[in-house]
């Protein structure tokens, strides 16, 4: 007697339920790059500011003040970011010259003058019954009082407090990095700029002390910048900021100054 052969028993449901997670969940290696940041976040931001600023010119130790501000595109990768646009600043010297000055001066003198003179003086006289001429003589001064109009010149130097202001348009490349600080973020930025003067005539004082006009040249600028932004929507921030820029004359056919300026202000910032 032959002995009996199971036939095993198949499932005919497709697809096994196993399968079913396979390609539609994601896998642990993309959660982990998720959590972590890893993957790149990519947006395009619009910030503008605006702000005082203090200007400082070593050459002539000059302190003023003044303005500028920009308007720049960002580029953000994560927390790096690129930026460029367009920015205006202002600068502004004191200088002090000194001129000479004649001055006038009319008065009344009076002058008296001396004439002296012998005073010959002769006479006759009778002595018994013979005429004699007797001379005498004696010295004798003549006073005359004139009064006389008289003028004065004289020569002083006068010190002047003079100021020559202008300022430059500017096209700057800033790059940045920033750092979340629970609900505000800061953002640290440095970078440099070329700029062309904008203003009217500015002034300045030769080795002779005399005052001249001049049309200024181009100038590079290296900028650095810390700012904080505050969120008040998803996209649109309140920003402040604190700088200093460095700012480098190029044109050597002219006196040119090297400025120092530092800056504080605030604006906004747009995500797109």
């Amino acid at each position: 007697m032959m002995p009996s052969i199971a036939t095993p028993a198949y499932h005919t449901t497709w697809p096994p339920p196993t399968a079913m997670h396979v390609f539609n969940e994601p896998s642990n290696l993309t959660s982990f790059l998720h959590r972590n940041h890893w993957s790149k976040v990519r947006s395009f931001e619009l910030s503008a500011t605006a702000g005082a600023t203090i200007i400082t010119v070593p050459s002539v130790k000059s302190t003023a003040t003044g303005f500028e501000w920009n308007a720049l595109l960002h580029y953000r990768v994560n927390n790096w970011l690129a930026a460029t646009g367009i920015g205006q600043f202002s600068v502004k010297e004191q200088f002090t010259t000194i001129t000479d000055s004649l001055t006038y001066q009319t008065f009344i003198q009076q002058i008296i003058t001396i004439d002296s003179a012998w005073v010959v003086d002769t006479m006759t006289i009778i002595i018994d019954s013979i005429p004699v001429v007797v001379v005498d003589s004696f010295f004798q001064a003549f006073f005359d009082t004139a009064y006389q109009e008289v003028t004065v010149t004289d020569t002083q130097q006068v010190q002047y407090e003079a100021a020559s202001a202008g300022r430059y348009t500017e096209i700057p490349v800033i790059f940045g990095y920033r750092i979340p600080l629970g609900k505000v973020r800061l953002q640290l930025s440095g970078g440099a700029a070329y700029g062309w003067y904008t203003g009217a005539l500015r002034y300045g004082i030769n080795s002779e002390g005399q005052l001249y006009s001049y049309q200024p040249g181009p100038v590079a600028s290296l900028l650095g910048r810390v700012t904080i932004q505050y969120p008040i929507s998803r996209s649109l921030f309140l920003q402040g900021y604190t700088g200093a820029r460095y700012a480098i004359g190029l044109k050597k056919n002219i006196p040119d100054d090297n400025y120092f300026l530092y800056s504080f202000g605030g604006g906004l910032l747009y995500r797109f």
